[in-house]
């Protein structure tokens, strides 16, 4: 009888499953060059996509998007009026 995971690999390429498939497959005699080459691409793939990110200055717009969003979100909380009721609730409550 043929392993689950060896089946696996003849129905679906081993690039379609998720991390924990791939990281269970390495636990299996059979399966373990492909899931361990699989896994190898993927990491050199994110560090490789990471650096690229990193060298356009992705990382340091997104972080700026952020922090727009984040001012603009308390600029509009801070705007709202809050009755006396409101606010003698927003006071006893305790975070």
């Amino acid at each position: 009888m043929q392993d689950y995971f060896y089946d696996l690999l003849e129905v679906m390429p081993i690039q379609d499953l998720d991390l924990k498939s791939q990281f269970l497959m390495v636990d299996k005699e059979i399966c373990r060059p492909v899931a361990l080459n699989e896994l190898n691409r993927r990491a050199r793939w994110t560090v490789e996509n990471v650096k690229v990110l990193q060298s356009e200055g992705a990382v340091q717009a997104f972080n700026t998007s952020v922090t727009s969003y984040v001012n603009n979100s308390t600029r509009l909380f801070r705007s709202v009026p809050v009755t006396p009721e409101a606010a003698g609730r927003f006071q006893s409550v305790r975070i």
